[in-house]
């Protein structure tokens, strides 16, 4: 991510996606990126740990610097824009830091590279958001088998 986020290369898309009469556009901020490969990381803290217990479930002090900052410059440019924010450090993150893994299982971490999420913590995002990008299902709805 390094560096101060520029929002502005996004402006023409979205202005043309509004001009086509697309009402609803979701803007998803970045999801949790750390200083190293977050396996290295993982394997340095129990490395360190005598007692070889698994690495926290939450980390802070790994975290890119610019994460902070890029998704706070995303939430205020989709305000500025009238556009739906979702932001999965609000599904990743708490005051304690953001998952590593989901779980206990040690297998599985929530990055498998920079910037990429695992299929476990896919799929934990996807549940995490749906409630901030669908609306609930009327009263009496049933689900089509």
């Amino acid at each position: 991510m390094g560096g101060r986020f520029n929002a502005a290369p996004l402006a023409p898309t979205i202005a043309r996606l509004q001009a086509l009469g697309i009402a609803n556009i979701v803007l998803v901020g970045p999801v949790p990126t750390w200083n190293d490969d977050l396996r290295r990381i993982l394997f340095r803290h129990f490395a360190r740990n005598p007692a070889r217990q698994l690495p926290p479930l939450r980390l802070r002090n790994e975290l890119d610097p610019a994460l902070a900052p890029t998704a706070a410059a995303l939430r205020s440019f989709a305000a500025e824009r009238g556009l739906t924010f979702v932001s999965p450090l609000d599904v990743f993150c708490d005051g304690d830091g953001c998952l590593t893994r989901i779980g206990n299982p040690p297998t599985q971490i929530t990055a498998i590279d920079y910037g990429h999420l695992s299929s476990q913590a896919s799929i934990y995002l996807a549940y995490g958001m749906a409630g901030s990008l669908f609306a609930p299902a009327p009263a009496g709805a049933r689900a089509v088998p």
